[in-house]
């Protein structure tokens, strides 16, 4: 449900007949209406991808940063039920809230491929980046790799997501100054089709995202602790090798 002054009134009038509503995590003015479910917070439960941003938040980043940690920390004293998507930001989340129940609710996965859909071999490795082209995550080493003359004809990378950001528009723009033909980047929304045909075709799914991410309010939330990242479960979605940062504590149920 998109929220709107509207859509809120009538999600609290239907709120009366649901048992359970799960809100996903939202930031900046949309906190603003998590209160308003305040009088139903027994059958709420609120999803949270930047952990550490709640149970800790910093209050001395700058105004925004301030009435921001504020809404956080008094929307967290509203509600009693969280919904994580990693198992360590699930225990994260109970060391530092005793008098909270966290629940771990994995990324949706499903099996997307079978024989037919594997790769055949005898052509150049392809390596798909998926996710948005941005700060989090790092594209020199594929840069450089795919400039190196020995390397050049044998790998293909597939960047699978649009820049998000002044540093995302810099990589695709670079990889056009220097013409790199076996690099794919993307500038707008990619269709589901196209998206799925490139993950089914990869050889490697590769990330090479910071471990320790910065969000825009000053806090660094630790991939694997109080923050999770999808391409685990695009790997076991689609049955591929992946190469993801060797700092990276990925969850033991699925290591």
């Amino acid at each position: 449900v998109k929220v709107n002054a509207p859509s809120l009134l009538l999600l609290l009038w239907r709120m009366r007949s649901y048992d359970t509503v799960v809100i996903d995590e939202v930031t900046g003015r949309y906190l603003l209406w998590l209160p308003f479910f305040f009088p139903w917070r027994k059958r709420v439960y609120l999803v949270v991808h930047n952990l550490k941003s709640w149970v800790e938040p910093r209050f001395s980043y700058g105004f925004g940063g301030f009435m921001h940690s504020c809404l956080r920390s008094f929307i967290l004293k509203l509600f009693k039920r969280f919904v994580v998507v990693g198992s360590r930001m699930k225990a994260y989340g109970e060391a530092h809230c005793r008098n909270k129940a966290f629940y771990f609710v994995p990324f949706g996965w499903g099996e997307e491929v079978d024989e037919k859909d594997l790769p055949a071999g005898g052509r150049p490795l392809s390596v798909v980046v998926p996710g948005t082209v941005s700060a989090r995550r790092r594209y020199e080493g594929l840069l450089r790799a795919a400039q190196d003359e020995l390397l050049r004809a044998k790998i293909n990378v597939v960047l699978l997501g649009r820049p998000e950001d002044d540093y995302g528009r810099a990589v695709v723009a670079k990889v056009k100054e220097l013409g790199l033909s076996n690099i794919m980047v993307f500038e707008d929304y990619i269709p589901k089709e196209q998206y799925h045909a490139c993950l089914k075709g990869a050889d490697f799914i590769m990330s090479d995202f910071k471990v320790g991410f910065q969000t825009r309010y000053g806090q660094t939330e630790i991939y694997g602790q109080t923050k999770e990242t999808g391409v685990s479960f695009i790997l076991l979605s689609y049955a591929k090798p992946g190469i993801l940062p060797a700092n990276f504590m990925g969850m033991e149920e699925i290591e």
